[in-house]
Formats: structure tokens, C-alpha cells, sequence
């Protein structure tokens, strides 16, 4: 993907408005700004904010997206795992016995979510929780190669979709996002970091934004999507807003600082859960890499320094994080053998973190310095019972260790996210302190809070980011094309030229020198 300056490689690609396009070097030096003209901007690029940029090119609307990194994806880049999604019961082919099951484990899930999560919006997990499966099948329509895996323990009906195997779940969406996004002749600005929001009195939202060298951008937009992602890619942002939370390291991008909240808060927005955050509870110890819980699935163990195990490591996210911290020095062990890691997993840790492995169990004690007869007993119980009774007993029969090498990554949890954000309603408009709306401002993904309370479930994440900018994205362009609107007239960017996506840059000073290809999958 080549990144490119606003005007310049972008310019001739068609990525720009007209006016941008012509002497729009020598306007903006002399200026200050470069000026911009659409129906929908949308503020951040990752997965919510470019399902909402493509659903509202879609309907009609002319977007554009302004992203601060120097790539899109945000944290939505890094997902692993899997999309979590609820079978339909409206769909013709369910029989009523079905239809009746459906419903009844989809009231259980949001009976499970507003308990653990205490403070969830009831109108906006439903919301997920209904548009799961049509954000899934949206994807697919869209050119993302996902499969569905398997159900949810105890459930027939409640899905987890993850990409073929091979391809990163992160890259595939975004991949394939981005490339919609070029079909629908969406500009994409890098570099251009939005500071500031102002409604203006003829009824359109003017956003300012600087680049990295201080050049100067303004957009004039009917409606705004915030789609900037939360606040835990800042470790400083986070001690501010949660004191309580433990000193940890954090597995966010360094661009999810929290910057649609604040510019909302700016407009009067409500913010709610504001001290919520979220830790994983295996990540390495001493670069903050996510250790997802696939490899605990599978039959890894965690065990403590003296080699004894001291949780159900499938027990729920919180609870095995709280867990860890409990343990001398606040780490452990993640303890597996080469059943578990399969050799995608296995090359990907490799690269990113440092693990222990031997050929008998006696080698790893003596390299993790535990004493072998604690650490045998602990792995013949796991081969005897599966683990699956006695104390911390866990659900899948898959803990035998009997296929060396063995492997151990000394792990610790880290900060995985922030849950507090902007109160929106059920149609993703931003509300005020007083629960009215702000007109012209949408919100959706992590910089939403109340779709998942204090505790967000496993694989729920990027599923709400597709549910939440889908809906964003279809009522922000239905507001700006409403024939009610006054808004000046907008200029069309024109469609694009080349076959290859642009991202147009904010910043030609940095692109100057750093112009290079980018691969985000798909």
C-alpha cells in the first residue's frame, strides 16, 4: 500500500476534492489550511471507523476518513482470535423448536453480559448481540474469507468465526475494508490528527486536524463519525483516568489514546465507565506480546514460580488476570507441549517473544529453576485427569503433556483496553450530560462506552466494532443526505484513477522522505 503526500500522489490518483487538487499547494502554505468538503468525516481508521466510511459510501454519501497514524488499522489490525456472532431466529430455516432454543440462549448470553459487566447500555448489547450475525455475513459479502470454528461452550447457536487458516483475523478485516473503501472511492488521510470539533450555525460540523509537521487541515462535513478507538495504547492516559489500575504494560497501538472522547467531551458529550479497563491475562512478561487463549485452549497450563498451578486457565478473562497478579512477583509460567502450539502460532510467538524449550521435563524445571518433583507432580496430575478435576479444573480434556519438546513463556497480564467512552443512543448518535442528542455527532466502536459494561467478553471486540460501525455509518449518511439538510454544498472527491488504494497523508513533509509500500493483508 503506498502512502502518499495530500498534494501530491494522492492528488493524482484522485483521492481529493476538486478544489484541493489544482494550486492547493501554494493556497494552503499561504493560508494555513487545506479544505476540505463531504457529507459523512470520519474520525479514525480502523475497523469501526471503516466499516462506517464504507456502509455510508454505500447509501450515497460522499466520506472521508482522517486517520492520525501513518497506517490504518488501529488496534482492530492486532485481533487474533475470532468474531463472536448469535445465530438469527428470524431466518426461514430454523423450525420453531429452534427459533425458541436461539432465543433462549441469546437471553442467557445477555443475562451473563450484564452481570459480569454490571454497567452495560440494555438497548446497546442488544443491539450486538441481534446484528452480530448480519455484521459477520457483511464481511463475507465484502471479500473476507471467514469460517466458523466452533460454538460457544454450552451453546449450539452461539458462533465464533476466525479467518482460514493462515491469515490473521486483524489484516484479513482491515485488508478487506480497506479495499471496499477504494472500490467506494473513500479518501483516506494519514498523518492528520483531528484536535478539534466545531458546530457551526448553518447546520455542518467544521473539524480541524494537524499533521506531524504542523500543516493545518479543515473539513467541512454534514455529519461526523468518531471511530477513534479508546484510551489504552496510553499508559499516562490511563493512570490519569483509572489510579487504581496495576503498572502494566499494554498491548493497544500507540495511537488508541482516547482522542474522539475528549473531542466529544468538548461538544457537552456524557462519558461513561470513564475509570474501565481491561487486562489479558497472558501476555510476555517482558514485552507486553499478546499470548492469546487459543494456546490455553488447546492445553497449555499456567503454573505459579514453584511450579504448582493456581487457576482454571479458561476461567473468565478477569478472573485468571486477577489470578496471575496474585502470584509471587505478579507472573507465571504458561506451560505447554508441542500438541499445543501448532507451527502458525509457534513461528509467530518466536518472532515476537522469547520461549523456553527442552525435550524432558526434567531440562525445563532445571531451566525455569523449579523444582522438578513440584513441576512433575503438577504435569502427571494434568496427564492423568486432563485437568479437567480436582482443584481448578477446566472444561477440555486436552492437558497431557505427552509430546516434547515442552515449551514455557513467562507471562504476566497487561492493560488490554478501555470499556469507558462516549453515552450514545441505540442509533449511535452522541449524547450530552443530559441524554439529548448532539446533533450531527456519531460515535462507534472502543470509543463508545456502555456496549459492554465494565467487562467485555472474549471475541467480542471486533464484532462490536463492525455491529456499531455498520449502524453509525447507515444513520450518519441518511442525516447528511436528509433533503431537511442546509449545509453548504459539498464537492465530490473523484473516483479513483489507480487500482491500487492510496492513502493520502496529511504530512508531505514526513511522506517526503518515508514514502514506502504497505501490505495490511486481504
Amino acid at each position: 500500500m503506498l502512502l502518499a503526500t495530500a498534494a501530491g500522489t494522492a492528488s493524482a490518483a484522485g483521492l481529493l476534492p476538486r478544489e484541493v487538487r489544482a494550486d492547493a499547494t501554494a493556497d494552503a502554505d499561504s493560508t494555513g489550511f487545506c479544505p476540505f468538503y463531504c457529507d459523512v468525516a470520519v474520525v479514525g481508521a480502523g475497523a469501526a471507523g471503516l466499516t462506517a466510511a464504507v456502509t455510508a459510501a454505500q447509501t450515497g454519501a460522499r466520506v472521508l476518513v482522517l486517520e492520525k497514524m501513518r497506517m490504518v488499522g488501529g488496534n482492530s489490525i492486532l485481533a487474533e482470535d475470532a468474531l463472536t456472532a448469535v445465530d438469527d431466529q428470524r431466518g426461514k430455516q430454523w423450525s420453531d423448536d429452534a427459533k425458541r432454543e436461539i432465543l433462549a440462549e441469546k437471553h442467557a448470553l445477555l443475562a451473563e453480559m450484564r452481570r459480569r459487566g454490571r454497567t452495560i447500555n440494555a438497548e446497546l448489547d442488544e443491539e450486538l448481540i441481534d446484528d452480530s450475525l448480519a455484521a459477520v455475513q457483511w464481511l463475507q459479502s465484502i471479500g473476507c474469507d471467514l469460517e466458523t470454528s466452533e460454538t460457544r461452550p454450552g451453546s449450539r447457536h452461539v458462533r465464533e468465526y476466525r479467518a482460514k487458516e493462515g491469515l490473521s483475523l486483524g489484516s484479513e478485516v482491515i485488508g478487506e475494508l480497506l479495499a471496499r473503501a477504494e472500490v467506494a472511492g473513500v479518501p483516506v488521510i494519514t498523518n492528520a490528527r483531528v484536535v478539534q470539533l466545531t458546530q457551526e450555525p448553518s447546520m455542518h460540523i467544521d473539524l480541524e486536524a494537524l499533521t506531524m509537521s504542523g500543516r493545518r487541515i479543515k473539513v467541512h462535513a454534514k455529519t461526523v463519525i468518531l471511530a477513534t478507538g479508546g484510551y489504552a495504547g496510553s499508559l499516562d492516559v490511563v493512570r490519569r483516568n483509572c489510579p487504581n489500575c496495576p503498572q502494566l504494560l499494554t498491548t493497544n497501538v500507540a495511537g488508541a489514546t482516547g482522542d474522539g472522547i475528549w473531542l466529544a467531551e468538548n461538544l457537552g458529550a456524557a462519558i461513561v465507565d470513564r475509570d474501565a479497563v481491561m487486562l489479558h491475562p497472558t501476555t510476555h512478561a517482558l514485552t507486553g506480546t499478546l499470548i492469546s487463549k487459543p494456546l490455553r485452549k488447546a492445553g497449555a497450563i499456567l503454573v505459579n514460580s514453584k511450579g504448582k498451578r493456581f487457576t482454571n486457565e479458561l476461567d473468565v478473562p478477569e478472573n485468571v488476570a486477577r489470578a496471575v497478579l496474585a502470584q509471587p512477583g505478579g507472573w507465571a509460567w504458561l506451560i505447554g507441549d508441542s500438541s499445543h502450539f501448532d507451527s502458525v502460532l509457534f513461528e509467530r510467538l518466536t518472532a515476537t517473544a522469547s520461549i523456553t524449550r527442552e525435550y524432558s521435563i526434567a531440562r525445563l524445571a532445571d531451566s525455569l529453576n523449579i523444582d522438578l518433583s513440584d513441576l512433575g507432580e503438577t504435569l502427571e496430575y494434568c496427564r492423568i485427569t486432563g485437568a479437567t478435576s480436582g482443584p481448578f479444573a477446566r472444561p477440555l480434556p486436552a492437558t497431557k503433556f505427552v509430546t516434547p519438546p515442552y515449551f514455557a513463556i513467562r507471562i504476566r497480564p497487561a492493560i488490554h483496553g478501555s470499556l469507558g467512552g462516549i453515552r450514545v443512543d441505540a442509533n449511535a448518535h452522541v449524547l450530552d450530560r443530559q441524554g439529548r442528542v448532539i446533533p450531527k455527532i456519531f460515535a462507534a466502536g472502543d470509543t463508545v462506552g456502555g456496549i459492554y459494561g465494565r467487562v467485555r467478553f472474549d471475541n467480542f471486540g471486533l464484532i462490536g466494532a463492525i455491529v456499531f460501525g455498520r449502524l453509525a455509518g447507515k444513520n450518519a449518511a441518511a442525516e447528511a443526505l436528509a433533503p431537511s439538510q442546509t449545509a453548504p454544498a459539498v464537492q465530490r472527491a473523484e473516483t479513483p484513477a489507480q487500482t491500487s488504494h492510496q492513502q493520502a497523508s496529511a504530512d508531505p513533509q514526513l511522506d517526503a522522505n518515508n514514502t514506502e509500500t504497505e501490505t495490511n493483508g486481504g
